[in-house]
């Protein structure tokens, strides 16, 4: 089981929700109305109905679960970071070197909202793993160039002084343990 490091925003996702609900509201309406008479007419409107109520719940059901998707977790030695569909990118965690505070677009909405500055968290990554300096993210979560790794706060759990004091202290903390491990069975 990963260990969650920083939380995504729950808030976002939620209000998210609005209109895939009611989408599937409008659906149930569509669907459930007492036509009068069977007809093509009657067969058609339930299908659009029964469509809109699937489309509906399976949005609903996608941001709900993305509400207990972690931004960035731990396990086994891999900073994990949900950047993108699917999996989590497993980064090993004796490449990442710190945590900090960034500014940048929030890129949320269209035109001006999108250019809104947010807080971000910049994660950089050891210069001696070249293989890790570029990897393909979704835009919105964040941007991955030159060992730089740039999580926009509005897809995050607030971005504050105890965050980032937490993001590195569990890092130090999990290297220090990781590296007596490996003294351990070195000397065993």
């Amino acid at each position: 089981m990963a260990e969650c490091w920083l939380k995504t925003n729950r808030r976002a996702l939620c209000l998210g929700t609005i209109i895939p609900a009611v989408i599937f509201l409008l659906g149930l309406g569509i669907f459930s109305w007492r036509w009068p008479e069977w007809s093509l007419i009657t067969s058609i409107t339930r299908i659009l109905g029964g469509s809109m109520m699937a489309f509906g719940a399976l949005m609903v059901t996608f941001l709900l679960a993305g509400m207990f998707r972690p931004r960035v977790a731990y396990k086994e030695g891999n900073l994990l970071l949900y950047l993108r569909d699917g999996p989590p990118i497993e980064v090993p965690i004796e490449i990442v070197e710190v945590f900090f505070r960034g500014q940048g677009p929030s890129h949320v909405g269209q035109g001006a909202v999108s250019e809104a500055e947010t807080s971000n968290i910049v994660i950089r990554l050891a210069e001696k793993a070249e293989e890790w300096h570029k990897v393909q993210v979704k835009p919105a979560l964040g941007e991955w160039c030159e060992g730089y790794i740039t999580l926009r706060g509005a897809w995050c759990q607030p971005i504050d002084r105890e965050a980032l004091e937490h993001l590195n202290s569990k890092l130090v903390l999990t290297k220090r343990q990781l590296k007596a491990e490996q003294e351990k069975s070195a000397v065993a």
